[in-house]
């Protein structure tokens, strides 16, 4: 019996179902992965450590009952707020109104930055292996 699993193969059958789109943002061409259920509540994913990919299983369970956002941090962004205000700017370009944030890690604290940020836009959150934040760390950020 092999309770091994092969994540090239996963990752392949997941990207035959949801393959890369792109959008262009601020003049920057982002990649993203755009699915499940239409018509149901959006999860963003932020990610920590640039790693979209770890999202896949997730997002491939996830999207039976919601819509799922998974994008790739464009690189000219090096600061969190511009990350954040890049994440906002995204979801306008492609007419999301709302989303259920999921961050973990170092995506985590970006996701409570969104949400402090952008409150308007969030309908809930869901944070893994992070932590909260206060005023000295966001400035230090």
């Amino acid at each position: 019996m092999n309770d091994s699993r092969d994540f090239k193969k996963e990752y392949d059958a997941f990207l035959k179902k949801v393959p890369y789109q792109t959008a262009v943002v601020d003049a920057v061409k982002v990649r993203y992965q755009y699915g499940g259920k239409v018509g149901a509540p959006v999860i963003l994913f932020f990610n920590g450590l640039e790693m979209q990919e770890m999202w896949m299983p997730y997002a491939e369970r996830l999207g039976a009952k919601y819509r799922f956002l998974i994008y790739e941090y464009p690189f000219h962004t090096a600061k969190a707020d511009e990350q954040i205000d890049f994440a906002a700017k995204l979801l306008k370009a492609l007419a999301i109104e709302k989303v259920i944030l999921i961050g973990a890690s170092d995506g985590g604290v970006y996701a409570q930055i969104f949400a402090k940020r952008h409150s308007e836009s969030v309908l809930a959150m869901i944070l893994t292996t992070t932590l909260t934040i206060d005023s000295d760390y966001v400035r230090d950020i």
